[in-house]
């Protein structure tokens, strides 16, 4: 693995064998790596994922030729997407959030919780911020997991904190309504509170000086970083927005084949030049060319079930006789008559189709395929994924990366809709399921399951990087 020599004797633990499919070159960690250019085909890589004793604290490593990497179980229930600062990685897991080292997978510190089900956390200026369902706002310390603060913040939590310089903001439910909070990262002092329609889809996202949230009604809300709205659109958002310089991106409509939005950060005004319909944009292409097959069969993606609403049960179940094992796929918000925010079983693993932008290229997924076009302009490319997506796609370096919810990890050229290499995750001899999007670090994958596991694994494209958590930053915005 980079950055790690002799993993398999530093663990004491056997390596296990994986099918090669093509091989490819190696880079260490810390060097300039240049992408290489497309390949006529993909590499593809089949790793095998070793199985892990239950409730062994032990991390297990395992290679696929060149490729390195190491299981390690958090515990018994879904870890989402996990974050990566420095020399550690951060996961959690109905009570506690818990710190690995990024190289061999040592734990190093656990920090229990006072109720069920951390959220993906944001890792900022040596600290980690998370929420947990039932209720709690919390920042603790990277390097040793000692709490500095926590906060109630509501009765029940459904989204994931944002961090931006010196503040942390939350929604949560208020009453009968919702509310946006921020609070001090050093101390938690609360900053304000303020209001809202609903409760943001998955977590609010700051970018210079403003909060943007798509609410659960379909709302889209700006305001400034003291919680001052400075416009409102009602556009039937099912996912976080992504901000530009110039523009806020946003998926609306049907999961299915969702429209992107194009809105001016300043004021809201939709440009209407920069709307994608990619229900229009032709037939699903894989990236060689060929129709590509759905999900299921022939046709658009059925729609998602529904799970149920169970109070501190977060997306895997929960302690004392909660549901156990794989998650149900999340559903998608409600965007009707705005009287429901997500379920918190649902909220903290759906991401939805969320935009992401590479350079002047826009990704997001519809159905079962990815969807790349220009920020301003082009023709929707369809790309179909053969499987369910495991949440939004990532951007990475030089590349996309998108999951699939049978164990396969994608990377995509951004500029010809080229796969550049096609890694396919087993267990047991099944497809190893994934349940939300990786973070990516330093030619690494760092990925959560439903039932409980932390994986990293090297990818077979070492500028693969710039990820290193969920939304990209701390601010969930890239």
């Amino acid at each position: 693995m980079r950055d790690t020599a002799g993993i398999g004797t530093i663990l004491g633990f056997a390596v296990v064998g994986a099918l090669v499919v093509a091989g490819g070159a190696r880079a260490e960690s810390g060097e300039t790596v240049q992408p290489p250019a497309p390949p006529a085909a993909p590499r593809v890589v089949e790793v095998r994922i070793p199985v892990v004793p239950e409730k062994s604290p032990a991390a297990v490593p395992f290679t696929a030729g060149d490729l390195q990497g190491y299981v390690v179980r958090v515990g018994a229930f879904a870890v989402l997407t996990p974050a990566v600062e420095g020399k550690r990685v951060f996961a959690g897991d109905v009570v506690e959030m818990k710190a690995f080292d990024a190289f061999d997978g040592r734990r190093l510190w656990s920090s229990k919780v006072d109720d069920s089900q951390p959220t993906a956390p944001a890792v900022s200026s040596g600290h980690v911020y998370f929420n947990t369902q039932s209720c709690t706002l919390y920042g603790v310390e990277a390097s040793t997991g000692s709490r500095d603060w926590s906060k109630l913040v509501a009765s029940s939590v459904s989204s994931t904190p944002a961090v931006l310089g010196d503040r942390v903001f939350v929604t949560g439910p208020m009453g009968n309504a919702f509310k946006l909070e921020a609070y001090a990262v050093r101390g938690g002092a609360l900053l304000f509170r303020v209001a809202l329609p609903a409760d943001a889809i998955t977590a609010p996202v700051v970018s210079g000086d403003r909060v943007f949230l798509a609410l659960a009604d379909g709302t889209v809300l700006a305001m400034d970083r003291d919680g001052k709205e400075l416009w409102k659109r009602e556009m039937k958002a099912l996912a976080a927005p992504w901000p530009t310089e110039e523009r806020l991106l946003v998926a609306c409509g049907d999961a299915a084949n969702p429209d992107l939005v194009s809105l001016d950060r300043k004021t809201g005004t939709p440009d209407e030049r920069a709307v994608a319909t990619p229900r229009d944009a032709g037939k699903s292409l894989m990236a060689g060319g060929e129709p590509a097959p759905r999900a299921g069969g022939g046709g658009s993606p059925g729609p998602q079930p529904v799970p149920p609403a169970s109070p501190g049960a977060g997306i895997g179940g929960g302690p004392n006789g909660r549901r156990r094992g794989a998650p149900v796929p999340p559903a998608p918000p409600t965007t009707g008559s705005g009287s429901n925010s997500p379920s918190s079983f649902a909220s903290f693993g759906y991401e939805g189709p969320r935009p992401c932008v590479l350079g002047d290229v826009v990704a997001m997924t519809a159905g079962a395929d990815l969807v790349l076009r220009g920020v301003l302009a082009g023709e929707p490319r369809r790309i179909g994924l053969g499987a369910e997506p495991a949440g939004a796609p990532v951007a990475a370096g030089t590349m996309f990366l998108q999951a699939t919810r049978e164990g396969r990890i994608l990377g995509i050229d951004p500029d010809s809709g080229a796969l550049r290499f096609d890694v396919r995750l087993t267990r047991e001899g099944k497809p190893l399921n994934l349940a939300s999007s990786p973070a990516v670090w330093r030619g690494r994958a760092y990925l959560g399951t439903p039932d409980g596991m932390l994986i990293v694994l090297d990818l077979p494209d070492a500028s693969a990087d710039g990820w290193p958590m969920w939304g990209g930053s701390p601010s969930r915005s890239k």
